[in-house]
């Protein structure tokens, strides 16, 4: 995903268009909630080896914001590294050419509701993108494997719908079924305590388990 496609998604997806505000970096575009100002995505070229990274040149990377313990778990993966010049414990740079599309629209999602104006977060059973932490990616995975309004989702539970998502969308992570369970207890997935964040990882990684054997991540769990 380059970084014109990054701008058209987050302008079609967020309605937020870019703004260039540096004159020695004309290229970088920030994008910002229209209620509070706030940034949730930055896009900049930066010299490969400033990032630690192969080759000479430049790289286009998208700085987002995660939860600490979500950025921890992501740490290590393809083209995700320690934010450039930002808070490294609450932002990371995804290489633009390297993260998979659908990794950084998902991540996109989280920083863009981890970023929005609290009195302005949707209320009520309008749907599943009026639940805490249910972004437009979220709530489209959700549906398309049968989890298409907030009581399926609670009466599922977070973990089922998780396995469900994790059987038709092997590249969803962990952060995904924080944000369930946050849907489900109605609370910020970023407030959930250590020790329900703790359970959750076991869970997610014993999926993966499954898949590396074979195993199909199913209904069964």
């Amino acid at each position: 995903m380059d970084r014109q496609k990054v701008a058209e998604w987050i302008a079609l997806t967020y309605n937020a268009d870019p703004e260039f505000p540096w004159a020695d970096s004309p290229e970088s575009m920030v994008f910002r909630h229209r209620g509070n100002g706030k940034w949730f995505a930055l896009v900049m070229e930066v010299p490969r080896e400033k990032l630690g990274l192969a080759g000479s040149g430049g790289t286009d990377v998208l700085n987002v914001k995660g939860d600490p313990l979500m950025i921890g778990s992501l740490r290590g993966e393809p083209g995700v590294l320690p934010a450039y010049h930002m808070n490294k414990e609450h932002w990371v740079s995804l290489v633009l050419d390297t993260v998979e599309e659908e990794r950084l629209k998902m991540l996109l999602d989280v920083s863009f509701a981890l970023t929005s104006p609290k009195a302005k977060r949707k209320k009520g059973p309008a749907g599943l993108a009026s639940m805490k932490n249910i972004g437009k990616e979220l709530a489209r995975k959700l549906t398309r494997v049968g989890v298409d309004s907030p009581e399926k989702l609670l009466a599922l539970g977070a973990k089922e719908a998780f396995a469900r998502m994790k059987e038709a969308y092997p590249n969803v992570c962990l952060v995904h079924l924080y944000a369930l369970e946050g849907a489900v207890e109605g609370v910020d997935y970023s407030a959930l305590p250590q020790e329900v964040k703790a359970d959750l990882k076991a869970f997610s990684d014993s999926l993966k388990e499954k898949q590396r054997g074979g195993i199909p991540c199913g209904m069964d769990l």
